[in-house]
């Protein structure tokens, strides 16, 4: 008699089958000239392709009277196909009693064909927890270029990197960011706490505190910089006082500006046109402090060095007025 269905397969699986053998009165009995074939779905085509029935011997039954048939699903990829149904059945052969056993069904199996879940790659098993819940594998989420919803999903941490985030986080960042490695492209809207570090460049308002080095700064400062300012690259606007009057230096700047000591000595006499008040007091500190030489005609200006001549002045005397001319 038959065993009922074997189950539901992948295909491509070696599956085993029982037939016994009795007589009339339900004894074990010898099959004589038996053989077997697998039927698929409704067709009364069978093959014997990849099927095998083979004897087997139990210790105290008697001989040749349980067989083992073996079915390569693997042997016709064309026969075995998903999706179908199949049945083992005697296709000759006769019992103890010579009664012919041919159309005997032996049992029924499925290859991916039932409702259940299976593995993409057979023999592979599903991790399953002690509640029944399945185990997520994220490397493999069906159509990952699309959106993947994590809603109410809590994700307690991130250990690892995060290449990038594409779109915007709707929601608060309740926490410490430990660090950010690499450039941050823009941040539209307001950061309200510190940035310690090095930020390469803020566009728009900083409501907060800057600690560190601010590499560019395009757009305006609306409140106070407090410390240093390394350098300035282009104009500074002051607000509506752009004419700068009313303003006066301390008597510390006045002397600050008196006290330079930079001046470098004139190579010769300045032009009115372009004179500025360090370009005259560099020609009179010349002109009473170094080596002067006079003739009838000519007074010279030698330089500090006396190796060479910063100008001369052509003059005369006609006895009543001395006349000095123009330094050239």
């Amino acid at each position: 008699m038959p065993t009922g269905s074997l189950g539901d397969f992948p295909v491509g699986r070696i599956i085993y089958a029982q037939l016994t053998v009795v007589n009339s009165t339900g004894a074990l009995s010898a099959l004589t000239g038996g053989s077997v074939a697998v039927f698929v779905n409704n067709s009364n085509a069978g093959t014997v392709g990849g099927v095998t029935i083979t004897a087997m011997a139990f210790p105290g039954l008697l001989a040749n009277a349980k067989y083992q048939i073996v079915v390569d699903t693997a042997a016709d990829g064309l026969f075995y196909a998903s999706g179908s149904q199949f049945k083992i059945v005697v296709t000759a052969g006769t019992n103890g009693d010579g009664v012919s056993l041919i159309g005997y069904p032996v049992d029924n199996f499925t290859l991916e064909a039932g409702a259940a879940l299976r593995p993409t790659v057979a023999g592979r098993t599903l991790d399953v927890s002690t509640g029944g819940e399945a185990g997520l594998d994220w490397a493999n989420i069906g159509s990952p270029s699309t959106n993947q919803a994590l809603s109410a999903t809590t994700i307690s941490a991130v250990s690892g990197t995060v290449g990038s985030v594409t779109g915007n986080v709707g929601g608060n960042v309740t926490g410490s960011v430990g660090s950010v490695v690499g450039a941050v492209g823009s941040v539209t809207g307001n950061v309200g706490g510190n940035v310690v570090g090095s930020v390469a460049s803020v566009t728009g308002n900083v409501g907060g505190n800057v600690v560190g080095s601010v590499a560019s700064v395009t757009g305006n400062v609306g409140g106070n910089v407090v410390g240093s300012v390394g350098s300035v690259t282009g104009a500074v606007t002051v607000g509506t006082n752009n004419d700068k009057t009313g303003y006066a230096l301390s008597q510390a700047g006045s002397q600050a500006i008196w006290d330079v000591t930079h001046f470098a000595e004139s190579a010769g006499v300045f032009a009115w046109a372009s004179a500025t008040p360090r370009l005259i007091l560099q020609w009179l500190g010349v002109m009473n402090t170094n080596k002067i030489t006079q003739t009838a005609t000519t007074q010279t200006m030698r330089n500090r060095a006396d190796s060479g001549t910063v100008g001369t002045s052509a003059v005369s005397d006609d006895g009543t007025t001395f006349t000095k001319g123009s330094v050239t």
